[in-house]
């Protein structure tokens, strides 16, 4: 299932910027404060995410992902950003001081993570975010420089769509994206410490 990765680079993209801080801990994952993360049920991270991109929040819309794919929501924003970057050299020295400004390690050209391999991915990106002091600041910096830097602006969860065919199973749930022109989107739910949060897949 890819729906979700490409959920976030296009609804997330919309918004310029978002709070800095809604209460979970310094790395952005659970922490002590994870009540006030995800929502209770499937349907209420969905309407959550869906709200927070209305509000330009994307410091809400990061605590509605799953803890253990926050990395790669991060990392997605890094790649989008890099690449709104090409033939501007202005653009280009504000990307990389955002991500000195995060403790992220210069990339040298033809590095970066296996993308082909999920339990790879996830280990070096753990490496890469190792000296991160707070994944969502930096998520939501990402953010907004995209927003001001790329070109294609685009959503697929707008005021238009809503949540269908929902089943839960044990800490699991799959459900689909429906737009009122009627695209549907697979997406998938986790359930953590009796929160649900949205899951980002390979």
């Amino acid at each position: 299932m890819r729906a979700l990765p490409v959920l976030i680079l296009s609804c997330a993209i919309l918004t310029s910027c978002g709070k800095s801080d809604s209460g979970s801990g310094p790395g952005g994952g659970a922490g002590a404060s994870a009540a006030k993360e995800g929502g209770d049920t499937p349907q209420a991270v969905f309407d959550r995410a869906k709200s927070a991109i209305a509000k330009k929040d994307n410091a809400d819309f990061f605590v509605c992902i799953a803890p253990a794919d926050r990395d790669m929501a991060v990392f997605m924003f890094m790649f989008m950003g890099g690449m709104s970057t090409m033939g501007n050299a202005d653009a280009k020295k504000e990307y990389e001081a955002l991500l000195k400004k995060h403790g992220v390690p210069e990339q040298k050209e033809g590095e970066g993570p296996d993308m082909n391999d999920k339990a790879k991915m996830k280990e070096a990106l753990a490496k890469m975010y190792a000296n991160v002091k707070d994944k969502k600041a930096l998520f939501v910096e990402l953010c907004a420089f995209t927003d001001k830097h790329a070109k294609d602006k685009d959503t697929m969860l707008g005021a238009d769509t809503s949540l269908k065919d929902v089943k839960e199973e044990g800490n699991t749930a799959k459900g689909k994206i429906a737009k009122k022109d009627g695209k549907e989107s697979p997406i998938e739910f986790a359930k953590q410490d009796g929160r649900w949060f949205m899951v980002l897949d390979d």
